[in-house]
């Protein structure tokens, strides 16, 4: 796609689109024609910032991002001081995100994404509970609060209501070939343990999670599922987390292989 040196501000809105679709190096590469010309953009250098995130890492993204949150930046700043939570892994979710709940769209669910990585599934749900699901991780959030309280309480509901919320994200067209849409289409039938279903969507996003401890784990939970404990084996033995590896289901698919 062309685009004239009239509307260069367009290279920006196509950007967004590609970053939408998880296109990020291609949307690095659109974004690249604007901050040509406009290198001090806060907007620009906010998406730049988020897909260096999404292809490298944190610390590249709050590198570039450093840039657009000095003085001389007053636009823009609140959706800055979010991201930079984001890039942090949550360093200070507690003191920056409450108060823009209402202000930045995503500090909500990021929110209530930190609760639950410190285990508040209570009020990670009453985050999400005020607004009707809209986004798919909105959905992929109020699934991971309801199994967690299944775990906490056994009730069947919020089984139930996992199950449903991972299905409706995986098997919609927007995300059925993303690999989050794969990921909750497995998350779906794992609770179901439909185990042989699973592994058709876990093999299709694999090489995406070579190191990645939380994939392999499940990986290797199907696989014992399913009779192959040769390939689950070497999962299990391929984690380096110490939390999963002194589990009892870890030890006990282990035992199993």
């Amino acid at each position: 796609m062309t685009i004239s040196s009239t509307y260069m501000a367009l290279n920006v809105y196509v950007a967004l689109c590609y970053y939408k679709l998880d296109y990020y190096d291609v949307s690095q590469e659109v974004l690249g024609v604007y901050l040509a010309q406009h290198p001090t953009s806060t907007v620009a250098g906010n998406l730049k910032a988020c897909n260096l995130f999404r292809l490298y890492n944190g610390k590249a993204a709050e590198n570039e991002l450093k840039q657009i949150s000095s003085e001389q930046h007053t636009f823009g700043q609140d959706l800055v001081k979010h991201n930079l939570v984001v890039f942090r892994n949550g360093e200070g979710a507690l003191k920056v995100l409450p108060e823009m709940v209402d202000v930045v769209p995503e500090a909500r669910l990021n929110l209530a994404g930190y609760r639950l990585r410190t285990r508040e599934p209570l009020e990670a749900r009453a985050l999400l509970e005020p607004l009707q699901p809209t986004s798919p991780l909105h959905y992929i959030l109020r699934a991971v609060v309801a199994v967690r309280l299944y775990n906490d309480t056994g009730d069947e509901e919020q089984m139930k209501l996992a199950q449903q919320s991972f299905h409706l994200v995986g098997s919609s067209a927007s995300e059925c070939d993303t690999i989050p849409g794969r990921q909750c289409m497995a998350s779906s039938y794992f609770l179901a343990s439909q185990f042989e279903e699973v592994l058709v969507y876990l093999n299709s996003i694999k090489s995406f999670f070579v190191n990645d401890d939380t994939f392999n784990f499940n990986y290797a939970q199907a696989k014992v599922a399913t009779g192959f404990y040769r390939e689950a084996e070497e999962c299990l033995l391929g984690i380096q987390d110490e939390s999963i590896r002194g589990s009892f289901t870890y030890l006990a698919c282990l035992c199993r292989c």
